[in-house]
């Protein structure tokens, strides 16, 4: 088939929307130490680009498989489905487990600092 279609990443789909949240929430949280918070943001913020940058090639794949007339549903459904489910899984290491294993419980905590 000669059909074209491109895709633009705007603002809204670039992904700094959802870095800029993990960042707030990130400093905003008491768990790390301003050490931890630099190195822990910079992770968390390659995972993110990443997660996106894997979300749009899924985009791609289903398009270019599926045609144009898959944009829409590869778009809403997969594309965010695979960008969420990998954000929760950096948003469970970042902020609740490590909340957990931090915790203290009267003379008793969790890790060995």
């Amino acid at each position: 088939s000669g059909e074209t279609i491109s895709l633009y990443i705007d603002y809204e789909c670039s992904g700094i929307i959802e870095i800029m949240a993990f960042t707030s929430l990130l400093w905003f949280f008491s768990v790390y130490n301003f050490y931890e918070k630099m190195i822990v943001n910079c992770i968390g913020f390659i995972y993110i680009f990443f997660a996106n940058v894997l979300r749009i090639f899924v985009i791609c794949i289903f398009v270019y498989f599926g045609g144009n007339d898959m944009f829409f549903l590869a778009h809403t459904i997969f594309g965010r489905l695979i960008f969420y489910a990998l954000s929760v899984i950096l948003y469970f290491y970042v902020f609740t487990k490590s909340q957990i294993v931090r915790q203290k419980v009267g003379n008793f905590k969790y890790d060995d600092e």
